[in-house]
């Protein structure tokens, strides 16, 4: 018997409209007796089993739900056909990735969980006692250059702390070209932003950091923590002006560019002993271990809540919604990747085989010869 006829007393209302009077069906049909409990009649129904049911019972379903979705906002239903149709199973009882643009922004960019991110600069500074970074303010994240026509540059996070210090933040996941230069761009981008019409401005410049936590997404996850072979490995550059001969002279409010190279951070938990470490540890391995086990690796309040602030259960709807769009726009830039350096080494093999092609050539051996060597056509080599 059909599900919705079992149940009929409760959901009396949502198999009614399957009734109709009785008439004549191709293949096998049966008779359903309904008692109308108002009028306490009885109705003979006939219902087929054929397509042409089904489908209305389904175009009945949609039909609900749009009905269901009539009354709400265009964002109401975006969050509603996307929850609908990614099963999010495998996310629940785990942690967000940090490495992941919208999660790290997410996590330290958002004035409520500001404690995080002077927690994370405290610990990449290596700032403690009356040095410490106390309080810290949210910035626009667009900068322009001082040309009109310049280019616009939207940083992931920029704040200044309440000493006047000016940092820009980022996570860069994947290596590419001329990276080194557009860290100096940003950093100058900061000095300059500086500067005050008047005599009354004295180039009194507060000191500017540009810091990048670098993974490079191609080499995946590297869980081999406990390997003592490099994990004393340097991690963490911080470049700035010097004296070329005296690399100890520094500068005064010399800009700072960070790199912090999570690929070569390779510490077990046991082995963090300072701040820096138990957070690059959690950057780099909060999406693979389970938060009750977390919590039992670094006792720390400001880590614990931000583990619990990580868990994806604790996000909002819209929040996981925007957690998983850019995991697929990451998946769909990986595969974009993928796809252009496999035709690039296609087209390098290519090159290879006519570059052997054309030596066979000058040395006399025949086309088909060379064909059976190199794998291209006779045709193919009589163009070379």
């Amino acid at each position: 018997m059909h599900r919705s006829v079992k149940n009929f007393a409760g959901n009396f209302s949502e198999i009614l409209p399957l009734y109709r009077p009785p008439m004549r069906v191709e293949g096998r049909f049966f008779i359903l007796s309904v008692l109308f409990f108002s009028k306490r009649i009885t109705l003979p129904t006939f219902v087929s089993r054929n397509k042409a049911d089904v489908s209305a019972m389904l175009d009945m379903t949609e039909r609900k739900q749009r009905d269901r979705k009539s009354g709400m906002t265009e964002k109401e239903k975006l969050k509603t056909d996307v929850m609908e149709k990614f099963d999010d199973s495998a996310l629940v009882g785990k942690c967000i990735d940090p490495k992941q643009d919208f999660a790290f922004k997410m996590l330290f960019g958002r004035e409520k969980n500001k404690r995080f991110l002077i927690s994370l600069l405290n610990g990449i500074l290596d700032r403690k006692g009356e040095d410490r970074i106390v309080d810290l303010v949210y910035n626009r994240q667009e900068y322009g250059s001082l040309d009109p026509e310049g280019k616009l540059c939207r940083f992931d996070i920029m704040c200044t702390a309440h000493s006047g210090e000016k940092f820009q933040i980022e996570m860069q996941k994947s290596r590419h070209a001329h990276f080194e230069e557009r860290m100096i761009f940003y950093s100058s981008l900061l000095v300059s932003s500086q500067g005050r019409k008047g005599a009354a401005w004295l180039y009194n410049l507060k000191p500017v950091y540009t810091i990048a936590i670098c993974t490079d997404e191609k080499n995946g996850t590297d869980d081999s923590r406990s390997d003592a072979g490099d994990r004393c490995e340097q991690y963490v550059y911080d470049y700035r002006f010097t004296e070329r001969n005296n690399a100890g002279n520094v500068l005064p409010n010399s800009p700072s560019i960070m790199l912090i190279d999570l690929d070569k951070f390779r510490k077990d938990n046991g082995d963090c002993g300072n701040l820096l470490d138990k957070w690059l540890f959690l950057l780099k391995f909060v999406p693979d271990i389970n938060p009750e086990e977390l919590h039992d690796m670094f006792p720390d309040e400001i880590l614990k809540d931000f583990i619990d602030e990580a868990t994806y259960a604790s996000l909002s709807a819209e929040d996981k919604i925007s957690y998983i769009k850019a995991m697929y726009a990451d998946m769909d830039r990986a595969c974009e990747i993928e796809y252009a350096e496999n035709k690039g080494e296609e087209k390098g093999r290519a090159e290879e085989k006519q570059e052997m092609a054309k030596k066979m050539i000058a040395e006399g051996l025949s086309l088909e010869m060379i064909s059976r060597i190199t794998g291209l056509t006779v045709q193919e080599i009589g163009v070379l």
